[in-house]
């Protein structure tokens, strides 16, 4: 062959491979990083993970792992999106299996009820599931069958498998997080907390409901118990807390259980256990759980992976020290929290959802008239039968056995309500001004709040 065709074809080659490399680059920075952001714990500690949580955004919010290693030690690591069917739920553990290899994979049920793959308004979930897994046969079948029937003026497979196509004209919206995303990672181990409150109220659940046994949802879920069941994966199903005002809701609950019965499979069906309290542990009208829900859910389910005997405590593991980083860095994110909002409720949620020592002083019980303050006093232990007790209450660390009752016949507070959370220096702050609903001492060892009627109203 002459030399000289020689040449150009390898030239040719080069010139391709530099092309495909700059491609690629061009593409990891103007690829959204929300879903790199979510799974970079997956990717950075797959030998370590011996759980998986798989849902919608019930799961994002309602379980933390960090919670569960620092109360057992258990690895675990939360693989929820956002807005996403049972369809996409199924392609993004596909995709996961090939990087982690877990002993146990719980699946949240809420989605049977939904019969299509994507949702009008929510294709941009999809991405969120999937851009972080690199290009592969499992994610251009997910790419396939996801989008086969979704409008292809929203997206299609091959925005799916090959997404520069559907970022590459953000170069105008780049910020910092795009060129350095290793300084922008997921910590909480695929989790999202809310610091957020609203006050729910418990419907009547219905045993009786249940859907088509036979209809597309349904079909995901158990095709991913039998890729589950294939490798050796023990399968666990939940339905995690929310509002089941809408029938198919509690239909889908119910048929899970169908689900789970035919494949022997244990099922927790929050709607019907008394774990969670709708009064004060939701964030929102009843669809997602806030620190305190998540933290009952979340040690619900690291006692239950304990004594399935299936993981184990791997805290003795010398090489686990990031898992404590992670929760200390969780721990001063919620103490930010307390520190910083302004909402009295907000603030007595987080109270009731952290290990802190409290004084709580009550000039009236009137307070306890009100729904919202009556919920999250009696999560601190204070209900209508204790506090004619006392109106000077202390809590140990978080600790309800613990409380003391100390009756305080005069005091110079007016007619409200102060909070003291003693977590450094274990001093009082002498409180010169009762306007501020919220203040900061200035040491950052304390942190406190004063509630009074203005918050109350």
């Amino acid at each position: 062959m002459n030399k000289h065709i020689v040449k150009r074809i390898v030239l040719c080659m080069i010139t391709a491979m530099l092309a495909i490399l700059l491609v690629g680059i061009c593409a990891r920075i103007t690829q959204r990083k929300e879903s790199r952001y979510n799974y970079d714990g997956l990717f950075k500690h797959r030998k370590d993970i011996d759980v998986l949580f798989v849902g919608t955004s019930h799961v994002v919010n309602g379980i933390n792992p960090l919670d569960i290693y620092s109360e057992y030690g258990i690895t675990t690591y939360n693989l929820g999106t956002h807005g996403v069917s049972q369809t996409v739920q199924y392609w993004t553990l596909v995709n996961a299996l090939d990087y982690v290899n877990p002993k146990v994979v719980v699946i949240d049920c809420y989605s049977i009820h939904d019969s299509v793959k994507v949702y009008d308004s929510a294709y941009s979930w999809v991405h969120a599931a999937l851009d972080a897994f690199p290009l592969s046969i499992h994610k251009i079948q997910a790419a396939i069958d996801i989008t086969d029937e979704t409008d292809k003026t929203v997206g299609s497979a091959f925005d799916i498998a090959f997404d520069y196509n559907t970022y590459h004209n953000r170069w105008s919206q780049l910020e910092d997080e795009d060129f350095n995303p290793d300084d922008y990672v997921n910590k909480s181990m695929g989790a999202a907390m809310k610091m957020a409150y609203t006050p729910c109220y418990e419907q009547e659940y219905d045993p009786d409901l249940t859907l088509d046994y036979n209809s597309r949802n349904i079909e995901y879920l158990k095709k991913m118990v039998d890729v589950c069941e294939s490798r050796g994966i023990e399968v666990v199903f939940t339905f995690l807390p929310c509002l089941y005002n809408e029938p198919s809701i509690n239909a889908s609950a119910n048929t899970a259980k169908q689900i789970a019965d035919e494949y022997g499979i244990d099922y927790m069906n929050f709607l019907e256990m008394p774990v969670t309290n709708y009064g004060t542990d939701f964030a929102d009208e009843g669809a997602h759980l806030n620190y305190l829900g998540a933290r009952k859910i979340s040690h619900y389910m690291g006692e239950y992976l304990a004594d399935s005997g299936i993981v184990s405590d791997r805290r003795v593991n010398e090489h686990m020290e990031y898992w404590d980083e992670y929760i200390r860095e969780y721990e001063a994110e919620k103490t930010d929290g307390l520190k910083n909002t302004d909402d009295a409720l907000v603030y007595l949620m987080l109270l009731a959802s952290g290990n802190y020592d409290v004084n709580i002083f009550i000039e009236s019980d009137e307070i306890l008239e009100c729904y919202r303050y009556r919920e999250l006093f009696g999560e601190l232990g204070i209900t209508e039968e204790t506090f004619p007790n006392a109106n000077n209450i202390i809590i140990h660390g978080g600790d309800l056995e613990q409380i003391q009752y100390d009756y305080i016949e005069e005091t110079d507070l007016p007619q409200d309500i102060r909070i003291v959370v003693y977590s450094g220096s274990g001093e009082m702050v002498d409180f010169s001004d009762l306007e501020y609903i919220h203040a900061n001492s200035g040491n950052e060892e304390d942190s406190y709040c004063i509630l009074t009627h203005n918050s109350l109203e």
